[in-house]
């Protein structure tokens, strides 16, 4: 299995911070916060970047740190579960254990996104944006743009990537530049653009769209005793897995569930807001 996993390097004279076999790739001459990783993957796309490994990614320094994995169970996962075309690494599972939707909490956290991937959707794909639903869907959900993906899923998400970047580009005034905050910062009253969440949503998005088109596996969703991802505050996890159990308490129909789940989102958002700068 040939997996080319890049790290992004902003600055210049960056120090790689990710292991073997992780590599650098070196964007410091188009950096531009807040669109740093947005150009990074654009130029990644553009320049065919993926097209030199039988299996390929872009990340952040931040993945491994974010995610609680080493290296060695990063390559492992996908090893262990050989013949797919994308390997997504999904840092934040908890939160969705008690959603009924994708951007259920996301609209709480950045308010406009699901209208942000409306206008995505309807100029780059040029259909309605797809509904990923909880937990029949959670196969597709993945934040922070963690993947590993074949050439030939590459090959079609790297022209979605070069369309966004062209539509963020072509208009000041458009949805994708109002700033938003960025609930998981510990730097006080920061935001960022919306562009950020959207494109980091986007990927779930067109897995979505294409239905089953390319094998998906999401170490979020399967199995592993080996892996636990890090709480974002303390006590993240007996807290909802309290307000998991107070969901499923009693024989309520599916209308009543969804308005409960929906209830215990809202409060494990607030609590996570609260208690996430504490952590």
């Amino acid at each position: 299995m040939d997996i080319g996993c890049f790290e992004i390097l902003y600055l210049p004279g960056q120090t790689q911070r990710l292991p073997e076999p992780f590599q650098g790739f070196d964007v410091s001459d188009i950096n531009e916060a807040p669109y740093r990783e947005l150009q990074a993957f654009h130029r990644f796309a553009k320049e065919r970047a993926w097209n030199r490994h039988e299996y390929s990614g872009l990340f952040s320094p931040r993945f491994l740190a974010k995610t609680g994995l080493t290296s060695q169970a990063f390559v492992r996962f996908m090893r262990e579960h050989p013949g797919h075309d994308v390997y997504l690494f999904h840092p934040f599972p908890r939160e969705f254990s008690i959603a009924n939707h994708f951007l259920e909490l996301a609209e709480m956290e950045h308010p406009g996104i699901t209208a942000g991937l409306d206008y995505v959707w309807s100029q780059v794909m040029e259909c309605r944006r797809p509904d990923i639903l909880l937990p029949e869907d959670a196969i597709h959900c993945c934040h922070c743009n963690y993947f590993v993906a074949s050439k030939r899923f590459w090959s079609e998400y790297g022209r979605f990537v070069e369309r966004f970047m062209e539509l963020l580009n072509s208009r000041d005034d458009g949805p994708l530049h109002a700033l938003t905050p960025y609930t998981l910062s510990k730097a006080d009253e920061q935001q960022l653009p919306l562009a950020v969440f959207v494109f980091e949503r986007s990927l779930s998005l067109f897995l979505k769209h294409h239905g089953h088109r390319w094998a998906t596996v999401n170490l979020a969703y399967t199995p592993d005793a080996r892996w636990s991802p890090p709480e974002l505050f303390p006590g993240e996890d007996p807290y909802v897995a309290h307000l998991g159990a107070e969901i499923s308490h009693g024989s309520e129909n599916a209308a009543e569930l969804q308005l409960r789940r929906r209830a215990a989102v809202h409060t494990y958002y607030q609590h996570r807001k609260e208690l996430f700068k504490r952590g």
